[in-house]
This record gives structure tokens, sequence and C-alpha cells, in this order.
């Protein structure tokens, strides 16, 4: 991937967790309905995952999360060339960045995906391309493509690009996948004529702060699970899933709440059965340490006919405690 887009997009993630900049978020003129860019993402994408950044911070919990951040931040001794981005752009990302949605798309012939991600906010595109180009050690190509420039390496084509769509939007992703956005602002079509997708969307309750579906039916996503990475005892059952949606509801705490629906009431027995196994082997892993074990008690599930749902609380100390809990959680194996 290319170092800066790279940054800009892992970054503006990290905002979505709720990171904030003390100067307080910018107005930004142009709000945008969720569905107007979702038109641009591509439409055989089978993962959509979308975050209102500015939203989050806003809420007591996002707050809470920025001052966490802020002081790893301090201390993190590997974060130079976010920092040398910040100072040469004069872009900050937990201040700029509004929504970020990303989009995955499998590719049947390959048993892979590409994907990326469209980032809406307040941006100098100049002097973002031009710090590209001067911390990469090899040089930044530019394609014209469709009336739009795209931005990639020279070197290596599977290399992230990024394109400016708009003074205020910008995409980054595998070339192939921002090609497919640059074509379908012509062409009108984009996710939301994806009837599948659609109806997945239309079922997350919640869509203010930060959702996701994925639709699992043609297992090409469970598939590709099993052949890449660790090995997951799991995904044999996951193959079963037809979809899962979530989403949080954020207020002094963040609800995380999963659906999966599955063909049938029995695979989604099955399944849960699955969860509640590894729950109570992790709790015989961590029997000595009664906030672990809270923390996984907190973890809830439950099924309805061929639907499961997971939901945790997640407060304001959850990733300190885990943190702190690292070394015990690291021994349970999935």
């Amino acid at each position: 991937m290319t170092k800066s887009a790279l940054i800009l997009l892992m970054a503006s993630l990290f905002a979505a967790l709720g990171c904030s900049d003390k100067s307080g978020p910018k107005e930004i003129a142009e709000t945008a309905p969720v569905s107007n860019h979702l038109s641009l993402l591509p439409e055989t994408s089978h993962l959509l995952v979308y975050a209102n950044v500015q939203a989050l911070q806003q809420t007591p919990f996002g707050q809470s999360l920025a001052e966490r951040f802020d002081r790893q931040a301090r201390h993190d001794k590997n974060d130079e060339e976010y920092r040398r981005f910040k100072e040469y752009t004069g872009f900050v990302f937990e201040r700029d960045v509004q929504e970020i949605w990303i989009s995955g798309v499998s590719q049947a012939e390959s048993n892979k995906s590409n994907g990326g991600a469209i980032v809406r906010g307040q941006f100098d595109a100049q002097k973002i391309i031009d710090y590209a180009k001067k911390e990469r050690r090899s040089p930044l190509l530019e394609e014209d493509f469709d009336g739009h420039t795209i931005y990639r390496s020279e070197n290596n084509r599977d290399d992230l690009a990024f394109c400016f769509l708009s003074s205020e939007t910008v995409a980054l992703g595998d070339e192939t996948w921002l090609k497919n956005v640059i074509r379908q602002r012509k062409s009108g079509k984009g996710v939301m004529d994806n009837s599948t997708m659609l109806r997945l969307i239309e079922g997350v309750p919640q869509k203010q702060y930060f959702w996701g579906i994925v639709d699992m039916d043609d297992g090409r996503w469970t598939e590709g699970l099993r052949k890449h990475g660790e090995p997951f005892k799991g995904a044999e059952s996951l193959e079963k899933m037809k979809s899962l949606i979530f989403y949080a509801d954020v207020a002094e705490k963040a609800e995380l709440v999963m659906k999966g629906d599955f063909a049938s009431a029995e695979e989604a027995e099955l399944f849960a059965d699955m969860l509640n196994g590894f729950k109570a082997m992790a709790k015989m892993m961590v029997s000595d340490d009664k906030e672990a074990i809270d923390m996984l008690n907190g973890i809830r599930i439950k099924t309805d006919g061929a639907g499961l749902q997971l939901t945790m609380n997640i407060d304001k100390d959850f990733f300190d405690k885990l943190e702190e809990k690292r070394g015990k959680f690291d021994k349970i194996e999935l």
C-alpha cells in the first residue's frame, strides 16, 4: 500500500473509534445523506461498513475513547509518519473527517476480494498529493481515468490507489475497486441497486454511529477465511451463515450488536452452541480473574428461529481492561 494513502485510511478508521481533536470538529457545509455515498459503492459489494466519525465524537463514550487514544499516541514511538503527515498537510483526521464508507467485493474466479473506502471531510488535496510524492521511495504514478486522476505506486499495481472525487470526498482502495467507483458515478448504479444488500441495509435498526453488513450466502467470504490466515475452528460453521449485520448504539456506553442469519433454526442453534462453548472454555482459562470472567459474561448469545444475536456492552474502561488481560485472553484458542 502507498504509505500516505494507508495513513489516511487507517487514521480515519482510528478516528471513527472516537478520537477527537481538542480544537473541536469543523463545520462542514454540505451534509450528504448516507444513501448518496452508498450509491458510489460497487453494485457487486458483499461487505459494507459505515462510521459517522463526528457523531461518535459527540457522545460521552466517544469522548472517553478520545482521551484514551490521545494518551496512547503521546507514548507511541511508531507514529512518526503520522506526525509528519499531519504537520505537512495540516490535515487532522479526528477534526476533519466526517464520515467513512467501506466496501468489499468478492471475486468468484479467484476466491479473493478487493475493496476500499470513501472518506468525506475537509482536505487540502494538493498538500496530500505533494506529501505522497515527497515521502515515496518509488515514483507515484498518475493516471487520468474518466475525468479523474488516480494515484498509485509505479512498482506495484497491488498497492492502494487513491483519487479525490471532489473537494470533500476521497476514495482509496484497490485499483480495480477504485475504477468501478469512478465508472459508477456516470452509470448511476451502485450497491443500493443490489436487492440483497438493500434488504440487509434496511434491516439495520441503528445507523447513526457505526454499522456494517455482510452477504455471506455465496460462501466465498467464509471459504477465504478457511484458506487464509490463522486456522479457526468455527470456520466450517460460519459457512452456514447467510448474512451478518452489526451496529452500535452509543451514549455513555456502546452496545455492540451482531446478528447472523442462517438457513435453518438448527444451524443457528449449532453455531450458538459453538460460541457458548468457546465462552465456557475462555472462562475456564481465566477462572482466577473475576474481572476477566465478568467481561466474558457480558457477551450475550441468543437465537430466534434461524437468527442468532450476540450483544455486548463496552464501557469507557473496556479497552484498558482488555489490554490488561491480553496475556490471558491470547491463550484462548478458537
